[in-house]
Formats: C-alpha cells, sequence, structure tokens
C-alpha cells in the first residue's frame, strides 16, 4: 500500500508575538521631578531616563480602557471666566443658583444647590428643599408631587422661577425661567410646566380658572450631564499614524480613544432614581472598564523607540465646546497591545 502524500502541504499559523504596554494617570505623581507638581489626569508626561518601550513592533492597539469619575455636575459656571472652561481648569466654580418671584413679584426668594454630583431626583429635592428653608415656616412652601408622566413643584401661592442669578440649574432640570405667573398653585409658565421623564410625554397637568384642563406636549427632557465625550490624546503614540482620524467636529485631532458618557451596555433598562428619571453616566460617581475586541491599529515605525510620552485628555460639553480637561475629579487607566506585525 503506497504513502499518501499531498500536493499541497500546510504550514503551522501563530499569531504575532505581542507585549502589553500598562497606563496609568496616577503613575504620573511618581516623576513630579521631571514635570510641573500641579499636571491632573488631564495633562501629564511621563519621561524615564530610558526608554518606555524598545523592540521590534509596528503596530499599537489601545486594548482596554479604565475611567474613575467624580467630577461634580451641578456648580455655577459664573463663578470666574463665566464659561465651561472654569471646571475644565480646576478653576473656581460657585454653588448653583436658584431663585423664585412669589405673587406677582411681591417676594423675590434666591438660593444656591451645593456643588456635587446629582441625579435629577435628589438635584430637584435639594433644590426644593433650599428654597423651604430661605422662605422659612413651619410648614414648606414648596412640594414635589408628580403628575402621570410628569413632576411638578407646586407652592402654596401663585410663582415662577426667576431669571436673576444664573439659574443655570433651574434650565438643566427643563424648567423655563420667568414667562406668566401661574393662574392655580402649580408652576406654569410660558416655556414648560413641569419636568417630562419620557420624551412626547402628554399629560393633563392641573385646572385652570378660565378653562377646564390644559395638556401639555413635551419634547425636551431634564438633562444635568454636562460633557458628551472625552477624548484621550498622546500625539507621540499617534505621531507615525498615515491614516489620520477624522471628526464632524469643528475641532478635530488623533485620538487613542473617545469615551462616550452614555449609558452602559447592560443598563437595559437604564436605571431609574425614585422620581422615574433616567440615571445617565456622570450622575453618579462610577468606575468602569471598557475593553475591545477589534482594537484601533496605529501604525509604528520599528526604529523608533517610545521615549517621553505625554497625555491629554479633551473634554466636549453639551454645547459641542472643546476643553482641555485639567482638573481633579478624575483618574485612567489604558492597556495598549504592542504587536510585532
Amino acid at each position: 500500500m503506497s504513502e499518501y502524500v499531498p500536493t499541497e502541504k500546510g504550514f503551522p499559523i501563530r499569531e504575532a508575538s505581542t507585549a502589553n504596554f500598562l497606563i496609568s494617570s496616577i503613575d504620573r505623581n511618581a516623576y513630579a521631578n521631571n514635570n510641573p507638581v500641579n499636571t491632573t489626569a488631564g495633562n501629564f508626561v511621563i519621561q524615564k531616563n530610558n526608554s518606555l518601550f524598545n523592540g521590534f513592533f509596528t503596530r499599537i492597539g489601545v486594548q482596554e480602557v479604565v475611567l474613575n469619575w467624580q467630577l461634580p455636575n451641578v456648580y455655577d459656571i459664573s463663578g470666574g471666566t463665566g464659561s465651561q472652561s472654569e471646571i475644565a481648569n480646576g478653576g473656581f466654580v460657585k454653588n448653583a443658583s436658584v431663585s423664585v418671584d412669589i405673587s406677582g413679584g411681591a417676594q423675590t426668594v434666591a438660593t444656591t444647590v451645593p456643588v456635587g454630583i446629582y441625579t435629577i431626583a435628589s438635584a430637584l429635592d435639594t433644590m426644593v428643599a433650599a428654597l423651604n428653608t430661605a422662605i422659612g415656616g413651619a410648614s414648606p412652601y414648596f412640594v414635589v408631587s408628580q403628575a402621570g408622566a410628569q413632576v411638578i413643584v407646586t407652592g402654596t401661592r401663585t410663582w415662577r422661577f426667576s431669571t436673576a442669578n444664573n439659574p443655570n440649574l433651574v434650565t438643566d432640570l427643563g424648567f423655563g425661567i420667568a414667562g406668566s405667573y401661574t393662574l392655580t398653585k402649580s408652576i406654569y409658565n410660558s416655556a414648560i410646566p413641569g419636568l417630562n421623564k419620557y420624551p412626547n410625554a402628554t399629560a393633563t397637568l392641573f385646572q385652570i380658572q378660565s378653562s377646564p384642563f390644559f395638556p401639555f406636549s413635551g419634547t425636551s427632557l431634564p438633562s444635568l450631564r454636562q460633557w458628551q465625550y472625552i477624548d484621550f490624546v498622546s500625539t507621540q503614540l499617534t505621531y507615525n499614524q498615515e491614516l489620520k482620524d477624522s471628526s464632524t467636529s469643528t475641532t478635530s485631532r488623533d485620538i487613542l480613544h473617545r469615551w462616550y458618557l452614555s449609558s452602559s451596555e447592560g443598563q437595559n433598562p437604564p436605571y431609574q432614581d425614585y422620581y422615574g428619571f433616567t440615571i445617565l453616566p456622570t450622575y453618579l460617581p462610577f468606575t468602569e472598564r471598557r475593553a475591545f475586541a477589534f482594537p484601533k491599529q496605529i501604525k509604528w515605525m520599528p526604529n523608533m523607540p517610545i521615549g517621553q510620552i505625554a497625555f491629554e485628555v479633551w473634554g466636549t460639553d453639551i454645547q459641542g465646546n472643546n476643553y482641555l480637561l485639567n482638573t481633579d475629579g478624575y483618574e485612567w487607566m489604558m492597556t495598549l497591545l504592542i504587536s510585532e506585525v
């Protein structure tokens, strides 16, 4: 019996050898002698006496990112320059201001909500409690109640939110500012009479003296999110990248990873607070890990070592403005996969 000899022979195939390049923003503290001591997780330089990485490799891939976030989402940005850059640069921010006019403007009450991290429910309750404290009296003046798909603030007399003191928290919560005084004891103005839990919610809110009912259909939801996404940037690591990143934004740069501040995939249905509003990222402090099955592949010239590296983190706010997040309140880690092929 003759031996079978295949016309084509197979060859063993194995994946390219790889190595981990492990990065932590906290490691910047070990290089205080080489860099400014006031560096943050959003702007620091790692510099050793020798190269950070040597060897023959041609690809760098972002394998996983861990973000520890504790930045506040309620504050008054008028404390310094009057822009979102105050919080981005670790500058002075004030407590969020709230003002109401009562009984046709006969009385104006002003108070603040402390800088912090809030859900919609906790921000609303804290605001109402602060207003009741400012007004004084044996019983609460304002009460939070629910009517169908809405949460409403009611008072014992007619009232409206005032335009005084840059009330950004009130608009973030979805309430209109100024407008008409109420005809009943429930809040009503020319913009939005209550907080919608769901888009396009329709609910009968309250009775008005001159007509049977006032139907309301809203299309906007309250939001305390101050940031849409953050970008992790290192120009030294993306220098060799011939296929450049691009964006529809007016500001575009080569990035290692963009972290969208959206609900996690596992939140289905999403988490809700005790008033039924969705708890979005940044409404609570969080530490989250994201791993990527197919990471971004960054071309690298094999004859170039990885030497001094600078890292930056850029944040884009809800209005689309882009800022270097050079502030305390967050840390991050990243695993880069170094490949010979």
